[in-house]
């Protein structure tokens, strides 16, 4: 049984065809991570069956989607053990009436009646196929013409339903027999229904078997769709740009409220909105930067029954070019139609930076939709050969939020065209030890003109087939993310999400002709295995899996060590909320003053304001003399984002990020800014690598000149050779513009989402040693819980438990009859087996004394029966000399001293823990007492 393959390749394998590859290359690994202040919702796609149930193996009968109570007419449906296809049980339909009347099982719970407004989970316009084995009994007395399937939809525009499909009937008696086929839903489609139905020429209590029963479409790529809420993330909206958007509207086309798709938006004067527009039913572009709002316009929407309908999957494209200052230059297309190609007037020149790309929202309103992906093109105006084509051939680099339960963004670019070959392994989810090994993707491209040369260097320009970039950065030498799709019809299916392995971009050329780059991936399997953490982890009363409470949960919270990215801000007062910002800024002189502003803003309700009455700078230090430290060879960037209402651009317009000593400056990188006055907050940012293993400290410097007013926000110094596209709140202040490293503030942004079953067990204590494997311990809790556990070829993280409620046997796809490269082994079962080593932790609630260092009798105590150990500085105690490098604590009951002295003994605590006392030449530390406390 093969359940790993996706719907297009099992087509393309029945087939005999090949699948249409593209594979996609992320050089720069660049991030748009969701800013997570839209509480963002991802709903799992159910491509997989949408018959829950479908093995018949449940009480709870084989039905749509969540649904578990049967509409029944003249019909009964029960679990039966007489005739199984796959397991133990099937259902069987015995009919109720005489003939001359039909019996109908509904595999929804409702009939057609009840069923005009519901589409029981199916989407209008959409293919479905559909499977089931039947099995009639000679002695039933049913003839097997008299049994099929039936599908129909309710039409809007004709005001009656149809049949969309009527199966066809078995043809043997005593036998399964499997029925299967297609049906494609009307695009004014607004109910459905399907039933079994046997004929009215059956006879009263006529019966058939059914079994392994799957209905399953290719409606949302991936695994997830945007269902809830909405994704912000810092993508500045460039001048020129292609957006295409794949979203299903939840609302009706009468609803009463404008229902906002996509924008960016600064304020009231400067934005660019995609939404519903109620009033007129159609889908609205509106531009506005200060002068005359402009709008393109899509065709009109309804329910089906006299325009389009509303209620389907929409693939919405818009080619935008803002450069232009006319009505001409940009384009909308709705499923590839182009609706509009001129504004309703001259445009306004775009000189506002738009920071922030709300999805599914506008201004903080969300709108009612699914989102199943969404595609941006910067600086590219896509023509509508490139639309028709589906970007095949468009070589720009894009991002990608693929939506996949979580928010994440990311850069790629097109090198199909480059591509030799292209060989895939997918490993499944193996229920033998648990979990998946990583998946690998190897293939081969063509390098004839250095292409792929990680030593030549040029402008990043992927559309002029540059990808290594400039000697500073090299991304050919990174590991690149490695996406493969298969695209069929207008969508696709992703092949193959991960990682290039350490062997990059391995040259080779052949005959001293050519040159070929081979190159391997792996999915994140192979990311988590090699995943360790510096410092054990622990947990007390989690659950094994809980979805409703991942941060509850062991197997999120161990799997996201691996693949949610922590980011460390060491600037304080981040977002200038502090009503006393200098005490993390300080001012070059006292013609410099460092204030905070209400009146602007890009996070938070502030932000900072520099007045320099001359040249001059404000700037935060940060103090590296606790456990972080500088390194040499340690790249920190600088960065966040200026505004100021004048232009700016004199050479005194700088940002420097200095590497220092408590002695002064040791080396330092600059960089200009420049400012209109009228496009808001820009970004800006510095990179610096550590020269000395003497500094100790960086400083970031915000420098202007005569009368100029600078506003920062959302200021960041972070480890790494550039800025993020992401905030981190830190809220701490420092104390005359200097911060300890110590007290730096982080975030994360998950970078995978998970599909999982919660098994509502509670484990009392749970353990990560540090340098161990992160997958070996998902293995460990897939094995405790008799699950199969990996990543789906999407890169989401998939776990299926028999432990859990909703848990049942996968049906099958059904039967390959052309190979095309699938190989199979046969490997020996094993029995199922769950070894469980373990410790019985008892807690206590009240504080006990664990180690007590006067009772251990290891030290001689003072004539105040105390213990007294003077100690110079950087001195360690134990002293090594006399008690080994490592020492071991001995153990002993609390109170356990001299005979003589337990009568009598009473403990005082002293006031201080230790006396400190200057001899003139070191600092001298006396120990009074030693206790360990736990619980």
């Amino acid at each position: 049984m093969i359940n790993s393959i996706g719907s297009a390749w099992r087509e393309h394998l029945r087939s005999g065809f090949p699948p249409t590859d593209r594979v996609y290359a992320d050089f720069r690994l660049i991030e748009y991570p969701d800013l997570e202040t839209g509480a963002a919702v991802y709903t799992l796609a159910r491509e997989d069956n949408l018959i829950d149930r479908g093995n018949c193996e449940s009480a709870t009968a084989p039905m749509l989607l969540g649904e578990t109570v049967p509409a029944l007419s003249n019909a009964t449906f029960v679990r039966s053990a007489d005739f199984a296809h796959g397991g133990t049980y099937s259902y069987k339909i015995t009919k109720t009436v005489a003939a001359g009347t039909v019996g109908l099982v509904y595999l929804d719970d409702a009939a057609i009646a009840a069923s005009t407004a519901d589409m029981h989970g199916l989407v209008a316009g959409e293919t479905y196929e559909y499977s089931f084995w039947v099995y009639v009994p000679t002695a039933s007395g049913i003839d097997v013409s008299e049994i099929d399937l039936i599908c129909r939809n309710y039409k809007a525009s004709a005001a009656d339903w149809s049949t969309v499909e009527d199966s066809a009937a078995p043809t043997a008696l005593d036998t399964w027999q499997k029925i299967s086929g297609e049906f494609t839903l009307d695009t004014d489609a607004t109910g459905f229904v399907i039933y079994f139905r046997a004929a009215s020429a059956a006879a009263d209590t006529e019966y058939f078997h059914v079994d392994d029963i799957r209905l399953t479409a290719h409606t949302v790529p991936g695994s997830h769709y945007l269902s809830s809420g909405y994704i912000e993330t810092l993508c500045p909206m460039t001048e020129k740009f292609t957006l295409q958007i794949k979203f299903k509207p939840t609302f009706a086309y009468d609803t009463a409220s404008n229902q906002p798709l996509f924008s960016w938006y600064v304020d009231a004067n400067s934005y660019f909105l995609c939404q519903y527009q109620q009033a007129n039913d159609v889908f609205w572009l509106r531009w506005y930067d200060g002068g005359t709002e402009r709008l393109l316009a899509s065709a009109q929407y309804d329910n089906g029954a006299a325009f389009r309908n509303v209620n389907q999957w929409i693939t919405l494209t818009a080619a935008i070019d803002l450069s232009t200052g006319s009505t001409a230059g940009s384009a909308l297309w709705m499923d590839k139609t182009q609706d509009d190609t001129a504004w309703s007037g001259n445009i306004d020149a775009k000189v506002t930076e738009f920071n922030k790309l709300q999805i599914r929202a506008y201004n903080g309103t969300a709108g009612a939709y699914d989102i199943a992906y969404v595609r941006l093109f910067p600086n590219l105006v896509a023509t509508d050969a490139q639309v028709q084509n589906d970007f095949k051939d468009v070589e720009n680099e894009e991002i990608f939020w693929c939506l996949d339960g979580h928010g994440t963004g990311r850069t790629r670019a097109n090198i199909t065209r480059f591509v030799r070959s292209i060989t895939t392994t997918k490993n499944v989810e193996n229920p033998a030890n648990g979990a998946q090994t990583a998946s690998i993707a190897s293939f081969s491209l063509n390098n004839t003109a250095g292409e792929f040369s990680d030593d030549q260097y040029a402008a990043y320009a992927p559309e002029s087939d540059q990808f290594n970039g400039l000697v500073t950065q090299k991304y050919l030498q990174k590991r690149s993310g490695i996406t493969i799709e298969n695209w069929y019809g207008g969508d696709f299916d992703t092949v193959f999400f991960g990682k290039l392995t350490g062997g990059g971009y391995t040259r080779q050329t052949d005959n001293d002709k050519f040159g070929v780059v081979y190159c391997s991936a792996e999915d994140y399997v192979g990311l988590i295995a090699r995943k360790t953490v510096r410092r054990g982890r622990y947990w007390e009363n989690a659950d094994l899996v809980d979805t409703a409470t991942e941060t509850d949960s062991l197997l999120h919270l161990i799997t996201r060590l691996a693949t949610k990215k922590e980011v460390y801000n060491y600037l304080p007062d981040a977002s200038f909320d502090s009503s006393a910002p200098t005490n993390s800024w300080t001012a070059s002189s006292t013609d410099v003053a460092i204030a905070r502003s209400t009146s602007y803003s890009l996070f938070g309700n502030n932000s900072g304001q520099i007045t320099y009455t001359v040249p001059g700078q404000a700037y935060a230090t940060v103090t590296y003399t606790g456990k972080k430290k500088l390194n040499v060879g340690e790249t920190w960037t600088f960065y966040g984002w200026l505004q100021s209402t004048a232009a700016k651009s004199d050479t005194d317009n700088r940002v420097y990020l200095s590497e220092e000593s408590s002695s002064g400056s040791i080396d330092l990188t600059a960089a200009a800014y420049t400012l209109t006055g009228v496009e808001g907050f820009k970004k800006f940012e510095v990179t610096h690598t550590i020269t000395s293993s003497g500094s100790d400290r960086l400083a970031c410097y915000i420098s202007g000149s005569t009368g100029d007013i600078i506003r920062p926000d959302a200021v960041h110094l972070i480890v790494g050779d550039r800025a993020l596209n992401y905030f981190v709140a830190n809220d701490n202040t420092g104390a005359s513009g200097i911060e300890a490293a110590t007290d730096a503030d982080y975030d994360s942004y998950d970078t995978i989402g998970f599909d999982v079953q919660s098994v509502a067990i509670t484990h009392p204590w749970r353990r990560v040693e540090a340098n161990e494997s992160l997958w070996d311990y998902v293995k460990d809790l897939s094995n405790a819980t008799v699950a199969r556990s990996g990543l789906n070829s999407a890169g989401t993280f998939r776990y299926r438990s028999r432990l859990s409620s909703d848990y049942s046997d996968p049906v099958p796809m059904g039967t390959l009859t052309e190979t095309m490269g699938v190989a199979v082994e046969t490997e020996t079962q094993e029995a199922n087996r769950v070894v469980v080593h373990g410790a019985n932790f008892v807690k206590h609630g009240g504080t006990k004394i664990m180690w007590d260092a006067q009772a251990s009798n290891v030290w001689a105590l003072s004539t105040e029966n105390t213990l007294s150990e003077s100690v110079s500085t950087g001195v360690t105690w134990p002293s090594t000399a006399s008690y080994g490098n490592e020492f071991i604590a001995k153990y002993g009951e609390s109170g356990e001293y001299p005979e003589e002295e337990k009568s009598s003994y009473t403990y005082n605590p002293p006031v201080k823990e230790y006396n400190h006392a200057y001899d003139g030449a070191a600092d001298v530390y006396n120990f009074l007492f030693g206790w360990l406390w736990g619980k």
